[in-house]
């Protein structure tokens, strides 16, 4: 449960579950592996010391509906977890002091009309119940035997089990780096080994497709505290995402030889849904899969035996008779993973190419993120490179420097930058809360770009071409970071190269189109103003217009170059980077490097920021970004 509402921040403390209320009824929604089971038994000790008897049952132990069933399944999980001769003295309490918990609601084999019936008949004696269940029982509505429809957990609270955020993760990841060395470890060390871990964990998640639950997260602390394989074939974060789906299924008892024709047979399934442009199969679309996979490879699958396997491994997953990959990055890593093995192919290659020059589809970005990660192929390298250098082309790098002399002129002096002395702590969490809140925006704005309306329109808009640009600069990046020690130093530095110019290149965009047409916007912004504030003259409407500039040219500025810097910064790659400011000498490049230097470094590179201060006195936009930077 997260902290993206006042609501839910009182959940997370347990203080709105706490609070005994004449009947407490709760409906706690969540997907598998969320933490229902471990929220329900804190919830069973906590009303247990507060002088309640709770007793936890699984749904599907209820073999009817009637009363006398449920009594049964109640009794006898009551002696499980307590004795069995206080059975006596339990059926004597009154029922005010009783709590059921009623474990995966959707499991229990009754059909929708006789669960109806087994939930009326629950809540007849038991004021007290927690019911959980998956996402799909927010949908699920009883029918009672006149046929009117009715929603029996109506008189439920409705609570849901939410990912955690970037506050949640990194209070997680604090407590993980503390765990038996609190006294031990300096305050400066823990940030470092927080900060670190964060930005794997973070990478690893990417863009929500590997929930942010408890239970992957503590698979990818355990396992990056532990140390990674050196894997020359696969990088870092390749294995960890392997991790996560070999997890999946260790309680099939598969041999290794079963294990690799395992992830031919869902390699083959993710690229038929890839090929196909579907999402799900039916079970009869899906027989004809296995029967052409069986076929192909002289094996002797059963579709059945198969379907169970990848069903209990959460591999797929079984919605009105369809099935579907559970998890996003299930279905992108095994695309990839079927790419990486054949791009000898003519067709796999076209395929590269396409998805390179179409990288703003966020299916297409995300299967080559995993691309990357389980190949480093010249011929990927080559080919993202190539379709980098395409990316406003036409725009010459800004420098920085005589390039924005008109946007300079629009602000007299350097803007003053109050610095606080606040404690380092609250400002992580107050930053980590606004990240939150970032990403909850950008989701409700995001809309996923269908692919049937890509073809429709060969070429992009500038929108399209800025996101082109930011997730080309990622994938750079994410090549350089994983597989410094591997790539040529050449190769590094052609990728390192244009990870910096095609960012320059669209921030170049951004300010060549605000050069040109500064005295048209400039009056559009002061008509605002004028409507805004009736109280200012024509010079102080005029001056604040001209701030409103030139911060704006600033903010783009400072995004774009943390973009780049974010994405490419490394302790690896510190002499290509040198390598590119050398060549290069530019103002822009250099506030590059000053930022990632400002990330990697354990001190600050105090000696660069005082020749780069001296070298760009009197360029006002550069002093800001460098103040900015820095603070």
């Amino acid at each position: 449960m997260d902290e993206r509402t006042s609501k839910q921040e009182e959940i997370v403390d347990l203080s709105m579950l706490n609070n005994k209320k004449e009947t407490m009824r709760n409906l706690i929604l969540g997907s598998e592996k969320s933490g229902k089971t471990a929220l329900c038994k804190i919830l069973f000790k906590t009303y247990y010391d507060r002088g309640f008897v709770p007793v936890y049952i699984e749904s599907i132990d209820i073999k009817g509906h009637a009363l006398v069933d449920i009594q049964k399944t109640v009794y006898k999980n009551y002696e499980r977890q307590y004795s069995s001769g206080s059975l006596e003295h339990y059926k004597q309490l009154s029922y005010d002091r009783k709590i059921l918990f009623i474990e995966d609601w959707g499991r229990n084999k009754l059909n929708a009309k006789y669960k109806s019936e087994l939930l009326k008949n629950i809540c007849s004696v038991y004021p007290n119940v927690f019911i959980t269940g998956d996402d799909m029982l927010r949908y699920f509505d009883f029918i009672d035997e006149s046929d009117k429809e009715q929603n029996f957990f109506e008189g439920f609270e409705k609570l849901e089990v939410m990912q955690f955020g970037h506050l949640k993760r990194s209070k997680l990841i604090d407590k993980w780096n503390t765990l038996g060395q609190d006294n031990l470890i300096s305050d400066k060390m823990l940030a470092e080994k927080n900060d670190m871990m964060a930005r794997d964990v973070n990478v690893v998640i990417g863009n929500n497709f590997v929930p942010s639950y408890p239970f992957f997260l503590m698979i990818l602390l355990q396992t990056a505290e532990s140390g990674l394989p050196h894997n020359n074939k696969e990088s870092a974060y390749g294995y960890y995402y392997e991790l996560l789906i070999t997890q999946s299924f260790v309680n099939l008892k598969m041999q290794h030889n079963e294990i690799d024709a395992y992830y031919t047979y869902i390699s083959e399934l993710a690229y038929h849904f890839f090929e196909k442009d579907i999402s799900e199969v039916t079970k009869e679309e899906f027989q004809n899969f296995n029967n052409c996979f069986n076929k192909e490879y002289d094996s002797h699958h059963q579709l059945d035996k198969m379907l169970k396997r990848l069903l209990n491994s959460s591999i797929l997953e079984s919605q009105s008779g369809s099935y579907k990959f559970k998890y996003r990055y299930i279905y992108y890593y095994f695309v990839a993973k079927y790419l990486s093995t054949r791009l000898a192919e003519s067709e796999v290659r076209r395929i590269v190419i396409k998805m390179c020059a179409d990288i703003y589809i966020e299916e297409y970005a995300n299967i080559f993120m995993f691309l990357t990660h389980l190949s480093k192929d010249p011929y990927i390298l080559e080919e993202i490179n190539k379709q980098a250098k395409q990316v406003f082309n036409e725009i010459i790098p800004t420098t920085l420097d005589n390039d924005i002399t008109r946007l300079n002129k629009l602000a007299i002096q350097v803007p003053k930058i109050v610095y606080k002395n606040i404690e380092v702590k609250k400002h992580r969490e107050e930053r980590l809360i606004a990240m939150d809140e970032e990403k909850e925006e950008q989701l409700r704005r995001d809309q996923v770009i269908k692919r049937e309306e890509n073809k429709k329109n060969n070429s992009m808009d500038d929108a399209a071409k800025l996101n082109v640009a930011f997730k080309t600069i990622e994938i750079l990046g994410q090549i350089l970071r994983n597989h410094y020690g591997s790539i040529k130093a050449d190769q590094k530095y052609m990728l390192a190269e244009e990870a910096y110019l095609i960012g320059l290149r669209t921030l170049g965009t951004f300010l060549t189109a605000l050069n040109e047409n500064i005295e048209n916007i400039a009056v559009k912004v002061q008509r605002i103003i004028e409507q805004e504030e009736v109280e200012l003259n024509k010079s102080e409407i005029e001056h604040k217009a001209s701030l409103i500039l030139f911060n704006l040219s600033c903010a783009i500025s400072y995004h774009t170059i943390r973009k780049v810097a974010e994405s490419v910064g490394s302790n690896d790659l510190y002499s290509t980077y040198q390598k590119i400011t050398d060549r290069y000498d530019t103002v822009a490049v250099k506030l590059i490097e000053v930022s990632i230097k400002l990330d990697q470094s354990r001190s600050l590179p105090y000696n660069y920021i005082k020749k780069l201060t001296e070298s760009i006195s009197g360029n006002i936009m550069a002093e800001s970004l460098l103040k900015v930077l820095v603070i």
